[in-house]
Formats: C-alpha cells, sequence, structure tokens
C-alpha cells in the first residue's frame, strides 16, 4: 500500500467517525446551517479523493450520500428519520469499504446499486426544477451552488497536488489554499467583477502561468466529474477571465525561492505519528526509567558521590520526559463515546423507544490502551440500559415520567483513576424477576433466595449467561453482556459497582487505572523476598505488634484485625506465597487495600518506598497464577512480581460482590463519620484534615524546595506547586531532612501543606466541641484522648492561590445543608466547613443527582450550589434556600452566579457561614 493511500485511509476514518456522531446531532438539530455544512464537507470531500485515487465503489455511494446532503442544504428535502437513516447507511458502507481497503490495499468488487438506487430516490424525491428555467438560471445555480464549487475545488486541488508540475501546491496548508481557491472560482461564478483568480491567488505565491494553466484544468476536470456539460464547463473558465500566456511563452523563472510569509504563518501545529512510533517512544522511556531507578539506587548507598547533583537532575528530566511520553498517549475519552449516540439512537428506533444519550466529561483523557479496552463494557452497558432499563413511552407516561428516557455518561478523574457512570432514569432492577430467573437457572437455591438481601440479588446480572429478557432477540436474551463487562474491565485493573432502585433507574460505576504502563507502587518484603503493591489500591498502612497497641485477632480460624470498630479481613502474606520462613513475633505491617467497595488487609514484614516501575507482562508460566499482574525490575537490578489486589481478594470466603452490600451498609450506619488525617505540627498540637480532601502524601527535603516571586513552590507533576507551612511557620527545611508533605489537589491546581509528621488515620463524627478563633482552623475535637484541631483547608487554599482572609465562624443550629458541585475536590472542602457548624451534609456532582437526593428526602434547609448551575434546574418542590458559589476566579465573570438570588465566595469561610445564616434567619423568625 502506498504512503498516499494509507494517509488517505486514515484522513477518511477520522473523518467518518466525526460524521457518524454529527448526522445523529443533525437529525436532532436539523437547523442548524453550520453542521449541515460540516458533514457535507467531509462526504464530498471523501467523495473527492476516492474519485482522484481510482475508488469507484466510495466515490458512487459517497456521491449518492451528497446528493441527499445537498437537498438537505439547498431546502429542497427535509430531513426525517428515514432519509438521515439512509445516508448512515451510506456511512457504515463507507466504513466497510474503507476496512476492506486496508485489508486488501485494493478496493473490491462489490455491488451497492441496491443502497445507491435508495438514496437516489430519496434525493429525487425532492421538488422538481422547471426545464425552461434552466437556460435563464445565472451560472453559479447552474452549477449546483457553491457546495458544487467546493467539491470541484477539493477534486481539482487533490489532482494537483498529484501531479508532478504541481509540488509548490504542497507549500501551502491545505484549508487556506482550498478556501482562496474557493473563493476564488465562486467570484467568478458569481459575476463579481472586481476580482479575478489571478489577483486572489497571488498572495499564495502561486502566481506563475505554469501553475495557473495547471489549476484550470484541474477545475475542469472537478467540475467534469460532478457531472456538467462541456458548455457549462467552459462558461466556467471564461468567467474566471484568467489571461495566462501559452506554455512556449512562459519564462517565468522557477528557481526563484518564496518569499511570502503567507505559508509559515498557516503551517501546521500537529504532525501525524505512527502508533508504533509512540510504542516504541514509550519502551525507551520505560527504559530510561528504570535506568534511574537504579541510578537512585546507586546514590542512596553514596549519598556524598559527586555524581548526586548530576543524577538529581537527571531525576528531574526522566520525570518531565516519562510524563511527556505519558501524555502523547493521552487521548480524551470522547474518542470512546463517538459511537454511543449512534448506537442510541439505533436502539431507539429498534426497540420503538424514545432516548436522549447525554455526555459529561467528554474532555477527561486516559491512555490509548485502556481506552481501547474500554469501548466494547460501555457498548454492553448502553445496550442493556436502553433494552433492560428504559421503559416505552408508555410506560414512562403511566409512571410519571418524561416520555423520553434518559442515558447519562459521566467521567472524571479521581486521583490516579477514572471514574466513569452510566446511568438512567428507567425501570430499575427488579429484584423478584432476578430471584426467579436465578432459581430457575439453579444459581441459586431457596434458601439463599430468601437469605439474600436486594443488593446480593441485584449482582447476579453479572454472572455468566443471566438474562431476564423473555426472548432472544438482536439486542439481547442471550446472557451475554454483564458478565463481559465485569470481566473485561478487571482485566486492566478496574472494578465496577452497581445501584438501582426499583422504578428510578440504574447506575453503574465504572473505576479504571489512568494507565497501565509505569504506575505508582509500594516495594514491600515477606520473609526476605520483594513484591511490588500498585499504590492505587491502597487506602492506609496499619502496623501491628510490638509498640503499636494493635494485634492479629483470628475468628473461625481466619485471621482478622479490629479497626475502628471494624474486623478486617486479612491475607498473610507468608501463606500466599507459600514462603517457609517463620512468622515474625515483632512489629508488622497490614497493607489496607480496597477493591471496588470490598477492603481487606494483606500482612507483610515491612515496606521499603514508594517507586515509580514499568510493568512488563509475567512470565507465561506464572499467568495462571491469580495473584499477580505482572512483573518490574527494581532499581538494584532485581525482578520482582507485582500483585494483582483483585486476585489476592478471591482468596478470601467472601467475595468482594457480596461484601460490598456489608460495607455499603456499615458505611451508611456510620454516615456522620468523616476519616480523618492526623498530623503534628513542629510543635506537639495535633492538627487533622478530612482524608477525602488529600490527594497524596510527599516526602521532601530541602533540595526539592525552590522559589517563585520569593513564594516556596515545589515541582509537583510537571508544574509548580505552592508549598505553605501549618500554623503559619516559614517553609524552611533543614538539609539533610525530610519533612512530610500533604497534598490538595483540584483538577488543574495543587498546593502543599508542609507538616512535621503524619500521626494516624481515624474515623469520627465532624461535631464541633470547641469554637476556635485560630487562623486556619475550622474547631477543635477529642480525637483519642486528645484535642484537636481540624484543619481550615480554604484558608491555606486562598493564602497559596487566593490571598483570602480567614475568621471566626458562626455556628448554626443543627440543620440539612445539601452542596451541588461538578468538582469532587471542592465539594469535599465544603462539606467539613459546614459539618463543624452542625450542619448534615449531603453532596451532588450535578442537578439530576441534587434532584434525586432532594426527592428522596428529608428536607434540606440550606442548598449551596456551584455558581454555573441554574437555580432553574432544581425542582420547585424544593422550598430551601439557595446560595450560588463562585471563587475568586469567577468573582467578575458575569454569567457566575447570575440565575441565583443568592451568592457566596465558597473560599471566604466568614462570608459564606454569614450568607447561610442570612438566609436562614427568615425560617427560624417564622419557627
Amino acid at each position: 500500500m502506498d504512503d498516499i493511500l494509507r494517509d488517505f485511509i486514515s484522513e477518511a476514518n477520522e473523518s467518518i467517525e466525526a460524521l457518524d456522531q454529527a448526522l445523529v446531532r443533525f437529525e436532532r438539530e436539523p437547523e442548524d446551517p453550520d453542521l449541515l455544512s460540516e458533514i457535507f464537507r467531509v462526504m464530498h470531500t471523501i467523495k473527492g479523493t476516492c474519485g482522484f485515487l481510482g475508488l469507484g465503489r466510495l466515490a458512487a455511494v459517497a456521491h449518492a450520500g451528497e446528493n441527499i446532503l445537498g437537498q438537505f442544504r439547498d431546502g429542497a428535502l427535509k430531513p426525517d428519520q428515514s432519509s438521515v437513516s439512509a445516508v448512515l447507511d451510506a456511512v457504515d458502507l463507507i466504513k466497510r469499504l474503507l476496512a476492506e481497503l486496508e485489508s486488501h490495499g485494493v478496493e473490491q468488487p462489490g455491488d451497492d446499486s441496491a443502497l445507491i438506487q435508495r438514496l437516489n430516490a430519496i434525493a429525487d424525491a425532492g421538488p422538481a426544477e422547471a426545464p425552461q428555467a434552466v437556460s435563464q438560471e445565472p451560472l453559479a445555480t447552474r452549477i449546483g451552488g457553491l457546495s458544487s464549487v467546493d467539491c470541484a475545488v477539493e477534486i481539482a486541488l487533490a489532482k494537483a497536488r498529484a501531479a508532478s508540475e504541481g509540488v509548490r501546491f504542497h507549500a501551502i496548508q491545505e484549508d487556506t489554499l482550498n478556501a482562496s481557491v474557493r473563493d476564488a472560482v465562486w467570484a467568478a461564478v458569481s459575476g463579481d467583477p472586481a476580482t479575478d483568480m489571478k489577483t486572489l491567488l497571488a498572495g499564495l505565491d502561486i502566481d506563475s502561468d505554469s501553475e495557473l494553466r495547471l489549476l484550470i484544468s484541474c477545475l475542469e476536470h472537478g467540475f467534469a466529474e460532478l457531472g456538467l456539460d462541456a458548455a457549462t464547463i467552459a462558461e466556467v473558465v471564461a468567467a474566471l477571465a484568467v489571461d495566462i500566456p501559452d506554455a512556449a511563452q512562459d519564462q517565468a523563472p522557477q528557481n526563484a525561492p518564496s518569499s511570502s510569509p503567507a505559508g509559515s504563518s498557516v503551517a501546521a501545529q500537529t504532525i501525524r505519528v505512527q502508533v508504533e512510533s509512540l510504542e516504541q517512544l514509550m519502551n525507551v522511556a520505560s527504559e530510561l526509567v528504570l535506568i534511574r531507578n537504579q541510578l537512585l539506587q546507586t546514590l542512596r548507598g553514596q549519598p556524598e558521590s559527586p555524581f548526586a547533583g548530576p543524577l538529581q537532575r537527571l531525576n528531574h528530566v526522566t520525570t518531565e520526559l516519562q510524563e511527556s511520553v505519558m501524555t502523547t498517549r493521552m487521548q480524551p475519552i470522547s474518542a470512546a463515546w463517538a459511537k454511543l449516540p449512534r448506537l442510541a439512537r439505533d436502539l431507539a428506533i429498534e426497540l420503538d423507544k424514545r432516548i436522549d444519550i447525554v455526555m459529561q466529561g467528554e474532555e477527561t483523557e486516559l491512555d490509548r490502551q485502556v481506552l481501547e479496552q474500554i469501548k466494547d463494557p460501555l457498548t454492553h452497558m448502553i445496550r442493556n440500559a436502553a433494552d433492560h432499563g428504559l421503559e416505552s413511552p408508555g410506560e414512562r407516561a403511566r409512571a410519571g415520567k418524561p416520555e423520553t428516557g434518559r442515558i447519562q455518561l459521566s467521567a472524571r478523574h479521581e486521583g490516579s483513576h477514572i471514574v466513569i457512570e452510566v446511568a438512567d432514569d428507567g425501570r430499575g432492577l427488579a429484584v423478584a424477576k432476578i430471584r426467579a430467573k436465578a432459581l430457575a437457572q439453579d444459581l441459586i437455591t431457596p434458601a439463599e433466595a430468601e437469605s439474600m438481601s436486594e443488593a446480593k440479588i441485584q449482582q447476579l446480572i453479572f454472572h455468566a449467561g443471566f438474562s431476564t429478557a423473555a426472548a432472544i432477540t438482536g439486542v439481547s436474551g442471550r446472557g451475554v453482556g454483564m458478565d463481559v463487562v465485569r470481566t473485561n474491565i478487571e482485566k486492566i485493573g478496574g472494578t465496577v459497582e452497581l445501584t438501582s432502585t426499583e422504578g428510578k433507574g440504574t447506575r453503574f460505576t465504572v473505576r479504571i487505572p489512568l494507565t497501565l504502563t509505569i504506575v505508582s507502587a509500594l516495594i514491600v518484603d515477606c520473609c526476605g523476598e520483594r513484591f511490588a503493591l500498585p499504590q492505587a489500591s491502597v487506602v492506609e498502612l496499619v502496623g501491628v505488634g510490638g509498640g503499636s497497641g494493635r494485634a492479629i485477632e483470628t475468628i473461625n480460624g481466619a485471621p482478622v484485625l479490629r479497626l475502628r470498630d471494624r474486623l478486617l479481613p486479612l491475607v498473610p502474606m507468608q501463606e500466599l506465597m507459600g514462603l517457609d520462613q517463620p512468622s515474625r513475633d515483632d512489629e508488622r505491617s497490614i497493607l489496607v487495600v480496597r477493591v471496588g467497595a470490598f477492603s481487606y488487609g494483606i500482612i507483610v514484614d515491612r515496606v521499603f518506598d514508594t517507586e515509580e516501575i514499568v510493568v512488563k507482562p509475567a512470565a507465561s508460566v506464572l499467568r495462571s497464577i491469580p495473584y499477580y499482574s505482572g512483573a518490574t525490575i527494581l532499581g538494584d537490578g532485581a525482578v520482582i512480581m507485582i500483585l494483582d489486589p483483585k486476585g489476592i481478594a478471591s482468596r478470601i470466603s467472601t467475595s468482594p460482590s457480596a461484601e460490598a452490600e456489608d460495607t455499603e451498609t456499615a458505611a451508611a450506619a456510620d454516615s456522620h463519620n468523616v476519616q480523618l488525617l492526623i498530623v503534628r505540627g513542629q510543635g506537639e498540637a495535633l492538627k487533622a484534615t478530612p482524608l477525602q480532601l488529600v490527594s497524596r502524601i510527599e516526602e521532601i527535603d530541602a533540595s526539592c524546595v525552590e522559589y517563585a516571586n520569593g513564594k516556596p513552590v515545589m515541582q509537583y507533576r510537571g508544574q509548580l506547586m505552592p508549598l505553605v507551612g501549618l500554623e503559619g511557620e516559614a517553609v524552611c527545611l533543614e538539609q539533610s531532612v525530610s519533612r512530610p508533605v500533604v497534598v490538595f489537589e483540584d483538577d488543574s491546581r495543587a498546593i502543599g501543606l508542609l507538616v512535621g509528621e503524619i500521626v494516624d488515620i481515624v474515623e469520627t463524627p465532624l461535631h464541633q466541641q470547641f469554637r476556635t478563633t485560630a487562623r486556619g482552623a475550622l474547631g477543635s475535637l477529642v480525637i483519642n484522648d486528645h484535642v484537636t484541631d481540624i484543619i481550615d483547608i480554604a484558608h491555606y487554599w486562598s493564602e497559596a492561590v487566593a490571598a483570602s482572609g480567614a475568621g471566626p465562624a458562626k455556628a448554626s443550629g443543627k440543620r440539612r445543608a445539601l452542596i451541588i458541585d461538578p468538582s469532587h475536590f471542592q465539594r469535599n472542602l465544603l462539606s467539613p466547613l459546614l459539618a463543624m457548624a452542625g450542619f448534615e451534609v449531603v453532596t451532588a456532582e450535578d442537578s439530576v443527582s441534587a434532584n434525586e437526593a432532594i426527592e428522596r428526602g428529608p428536607a434540606f434547609d440550606i442548598i449551596l450550589a456551584d455558581a454555573w448551575i441554574s437555580e432553574a434546574d432544581l425542582p420547585a418542590s424544593s422550598q430551601a434556600p439557595v446560595i450560588g458559589l463562585y471563587d475568586h476566579e469567577r468573582a467578575d465573570v458575569p454569567h457566575a452566579g447570575a440565575s441565583f438570588r443568592e451568592t457566596a465566595n465558597r473560599l471566604d469561610r466568614d462570608g459564606l457561614l454569614a450568607a447561610i445564616d442570612a438566609a436562614l434567619r427568615p425560617a427560624r423568625n417564622a419557627a
């Protein structure tokens, strides 16, 4: 396959994917002329290029589809489901022909006459033009308008670039050249006497007679391919009014260099790179990371080495290179979602339903390797939601719902994971129906059916071969679906969680890692053997034995740990791996690992450090062992195995899916409890911050601290992160002394809070026991018999990012508050403030989930919503006052808070509490 054909296939595939999605949008928005113009341009570009390359089948199908689009554009045909479906069928055929062309290198023979006749019949159904009026029409109308000129120019320029004498056409950016030629031809055929082609193209350095002669010849060919007769083509050429000498008289110098800067000013800013080249670059970067790790391991043994400085610099450069290479592999998740609107549309037609698919977070990026793995699971979930979840229009009307069902997809970053949610507002999972089907298929016994809770019964939909469909159809009924979803997602280290309310809808939450190539891992030791465990799965580290005050207990022969009034099942690494060395009696470490909603502990002898590791596939003889997900090479050259948290969880008798319900039940019982990270400043005073706000804990020394505009900063993931000291202390580190930094991160911004010591993680209700006036504190609690101040993260965030003040907090009565904000960080930032002020806090990420919380009740006393969310989206049944929230970056934006009667700065603690107090005052007075 030559390079021209390969480039055409690549560009055509990109264009046809965009066309597929755009047509579905056009069916919903037929009055959008820009959208229609874009669809038409893509189709006729494919047609023109196919004609030039001699791809007759592709050109014929594209031409027939373009005829209908032309009728849409001219207003002669009104788009409806039938005509749009016909164009989509043409797009599907073009996809198949492109796939065959890519596989065989040449266009395969075939008969497409049935589809072409169908397309032509729809196009011919438009109003017929009067024959006698044709000769009286202007030239621009007779040639088919601007769309035909655009198409002819596409064909002409493709032919001109391929000609040996058309080499200078390649020096001009394609879009600029196409637009200039199109404007010149359109001006000529429209009768504009003030311009001609030679004048308009002179600025692009195409003013030699030989090049203009070639362009005119190619334009004649382009109009001929559109079906114009010779007389009309001659009239077009005459209208161009270009006086070109004969070729023999053309003595213009051809070797003069171009002096026009026009080409360079519009030069393309992107290049097309083969995926294989990116993979090779990733492999080289991975090897460089391994070498970096080996050098740093050597440096740890010789800290006074003269190579310490260069190696630290190499470490920074390698990290930057690694992140840059990872960025080249990142793609927006919209690439995986592109086919879903078309899928939902086709399912709606097939199932005779009305389906609206809504997407949020399309710009969220993840590794292309992960992206490919989630396409099939997403397709299965959309099909299940359309078939099993959403009701027919009649059923929805009887249930008091809108006739159009809604499927909502959302994606967001949470630490080193991507969280994807697929939710519908349909009938939900029918527990009785699932129970009956499971009994009929002997998946459970009658005794189990009576004892199983609703959540456990709902989990049965993930069982292979399970389906509640009454009959096998083209959409469902074969029992292949949700088991494929769970299997494929677990293969890439992800998890699937299910929540469903009968009559209201179902929500699937998928958590997957950002990348599978280079990950941050904890290096642990057991009986002299080292292992790596992905840090993203580790919740916390707990010491047992020795002077820790904790001990491992045994229940029914299984080891457990009492951790914050809960029993945590344990897996001893020594027994798991069959290691012979006797168990240690001194202090050991427990890695608390979470798989979905299930948590358990892994007992190891000690934990070494966190290290960026390169994931290598495990040897074939080890792939059948479920406890390993791969291997890696450490800095000292040792090859160690990477543990698979999901596989180890299978060692425990209670399955994660079954345990998830118990975990969620316990969490619901302790819904007022909050996990707190306890730290110590330079003195002995203890401080605490909600663990859900913490993004990461880093260990830094004096060499990591730099200064920007006189403010201390450190390099964090390729950006400068401000550093602030706890209790207002100056950020000043002694040489060779490490200090922990607690990182708080919100989207693209982060700050680091320098502390003296990480003490513990505890779980306790956030009920203020002592009000404080200290800057940077929300109040005080008694935690484990010690007075502990709750850190006001908003104060430090404002100090580092917005430089706003703080002051004493005003307490309110015990009431319920709802926080609506799309930012996970901002929701968690406000929660402790309101909890310390005596509120029971509920959070929601959008108006849909907020409405669900409002409908569930009890009633809320106050609602705090991000200022970019409209108050009109909230249900009228809610009588709670609503306050729109903005921050220092939005205060001067006209749209922010425009839909709210009351607004407040989310970072101004006193102002926000005062606004809440003022909003609640009428209710108190009425009481």
